[in-house]
C-alpha cells in the first residue's frame, strides 16, 4: 500500500514501483484535511466525508483485501 501519495509529488508512482520492483495493491491519497478532521472529531473518514478520495481509496483497499483472502 502506498500511503499519502499525491500526483504533484516529485516522484511518480510508476517510478516508485519500478524502483521497488513491486506493484502496489492500493494507493491512499494524501488528504491531510479529511483524515486529521476525522481523527480530531472522533469519526471515521467515511462519516466525515464519504465522497472524499481518501474514503474511496479505503473502500477500494478493503475490496482488494476481501478478494484476496
Amino acid at each position: 500500500v502506498l500511503n499519502r501519495y499525491s500526483q504533484s509529488d516529485e516522484v511518480n508512482i510508476t517510478d516508485i514501483q519500478d524502483y521497488l520492483s513491486y506493484n502496489f495493491a492500493a494507493t491512499i491519497p494524501n488528504d491531510w484535511n479529511t483524515v486529521s478532521g476525522a481523527v480530531n472529531q472522533g469519526k471515521t473518514v467515511r462519516e466525515l466525508n464519504n465522497e472524499s478520495p481518501v474514503s474511496y481509496s479505503f473502500r477500494r483497499l478493503a475490496r482488494v483485501i476481501k478478494d484476496n483472502l
